[in-house]
């Protein structure tokens, strides 16, 4: 990983929440996707790093020069004035960006089934989600934040989402985090993962060596692996379901066991019980 965003120590102390000493390096060029539990922090680290927020302690650097619109953000809730119609949109973006492209814009609202002549506050939610995608990916970015951005879209809009965020990090210069509850976007997507819970990372790693290192044992009776290899166990009526690590290892010792894959949402939801 040569080139990063490099957050040392972070912390954001609010009345009822903080953050606590995040130290995360995200690689340039690629998609990392950040899970967690309601209120892990999710959009906290998000704001901090398009800089919304002033970090209470701690830093954020970037491996390339910040400028007006080199940060795109994608919040879960559309922060454009509601009557404004979309058409009119496009012109006051041109005003904010000098390289805006209008045409880019039409296309993307095309494509999305956005209806340019309807004011903001008259499209869905996930028309208004797909609006603040189509606006980030109209001007030039070397970094898009997105919270939340597939939520209330239909199938056949997410897929679409998920190939435009393909072709933007292409060229291996832009960088995409994105924030979901839809982990199984991530699964298609994600390149590197953060696992959040209560203010904390509690997890990082390359999708590739998290799908290699963790997997589900389903037993119907004892649990025969040592402890050490076992993350959470939930006992069911037709026995156990336990997150482990070292899955290769594990498969190799006991070829008798029943050792699935494990997804994003399998490892999310054990750490988070395991703790």
């Amino acid at each position: 990983m040569e080139e990063s965003i490099s957050i040392k120590g972070l912390n954001k102390v609010f009345q009822d929440f903080s953050l606590k000493n995040i130290d995360l390096e995200i690689p340039k060029g690629y998609v990392t996707g950040i899970v967690g539990n309601n209120g892990a922090g999710k959009t906290t680290l998000l704001k901090c790093m398009s800089g919304s927020y002033l970090p209470s302690s701690g830093s954020i650097s970037f491996p390339f020069e910040t400028r007006v619109g080199s940060i795109g953000f994608v919040y879960d809730e559309c922060p454009f004035s509601s009557g404004i119609k979309v058409s009119r949109l496009s012109k006051m973006m041109g005003v904010l960006f000098p390289d805006w492209n209008g045409e880019t814009y039409s296309s993307l609202c095309q494509k999305f089934d956005i209806p340019q002549d309807r004011c903001i506050s008259k499209l869905s939610r996930g028309m208004r989600m797909k609006l603040q995608v189509a606006v980030n990916l109209s001007h030039d970015t070397d970094l898009i934040l997105l919270d939340e951005p597939t939520a209330g879209m239909d199938p056949e809009a997410r897929a679409d989402f998920l190939d435009l965020i393909r072709d933007y990090i292409s060229g291996e210069e832009r960088t995409v985090v994105i924030s979901s509850h839809i982990t199984s976007d991530l699964d298609k997507i994600a390149d590197y993962m953060v696992f959040m819970y209560n203010g904390e990372v509690i997890l990082t790693g390359d999708m590739e060596s998290l799908m290699d290192e963790y997997g589900v044992l389903r037993t119907g009776g004892e649990i025969i692996v040592p402890q050490e290899h076992i993350i959470h166990t939930d006992r069911t009526r037709f026995g156990t379901v336990s997150l482990v690590k070292d899955k290769k290892d594990l498969r190799e010792a006991y070829p008798e066991l029943v050792i699935d894959d494990a997804t994003i949402d399998d490892i999310m939801v054990n750490l988070m019980r395991g703790r």
